[in-house]
């Protein structure tokens, strides 16, 4: 009777992550073809072949379609780990910086297309701006290790400032009030400028000559 148990179970969990896949896969289809207009609950459980209610199980309403659109998109993203194992601290974090813009400045337009339709279903869930803010934690960590950064103030403190300018920084990328041209130079300057406020004297040269080239 348990093994029975067991088995229903991880067939249901199986059916769930399956439908789950089904359902991101259908709403990138209709969010390219229709935009955030055509991505409807009802549109979406009919392109994914699913009940009408799985997808309001599954994701709870339209924004957490949107924000689980844009998780997928980032976990897809080729992370160059080849290139960055051949970096310094200070241009490893560099590197990621320059993919985010990569990323967001993609011909299709599909993150900035995504970011705008989350602003409009209401604010940006938190992921958005946490997920980022941990990868730079990190990479900070890296800085301080290697003698770049001091440990006053924290690697975390320092992420959140980061975070916090470059969801500004966004908000008015999505408007197009920033130019595709400009949104890599932009993001290295929200970075550089809270390093050098930390910067040892070892690392502030750099750091200094890294920041005047985005000037």
């Amino acid at each position: 009777m348990v093994a029975e148990l067991q088995i229903a179970m991880d067939g249901r969990v199986a059916r769930k992550a399956q439908n789950r896949d089904k359902l991101i896969e259908a709403a990138f289809t209709l969010f390219s073809r229709e935009g955030v207009e055509g991505l409807t609950m009802r549109k979406l459980a009919a392109e994914a072949g699913v009940s009408p209610a799985t997808p309001y199980n599954l994701f709870g309403s339209k924004s957490g379609i949107l924000a689980a659109l844009f998780d997928t998109a980032l976990d897809r993203l080729p992370e160059g780990r080849n290139k960055i194992a051949e970096l310094d601290e200070l241009d490893r974090i560099l590197f990621v910086v320059d993919r985010v813009a990569e990323l967001w400045s993609e011909p299709s337009g599909l993150f900035r297309k995504l970011l705008a339709a989350m602003k409009t279903e209401g604010e940006l869930p938190p992921t958005v701006l946490d997920r980022p803010a941990l990868e730079i934690t990190r990479a900070l960590q890296g800085l301080v290790k290697s003698g770049w950064i001091s440990s006053t103030p924290p690697p975390a403190t320092l992420a959140a400032l980061v975070a916090r300018a470059n969801a500004g920084l966004f908000e008015l990328w999505v408007a197009g009030r920033v130019p595709q041209d400009r949104l890599r130079a932009e993001l290295r300057i929200n970075l550089l400028v809270p390093l050098l406020s930390a910067a040892t004297p070892a690392g502030r040269a750099r750091l200094q000559t890294a920041l005047e080239l985005e000037l």
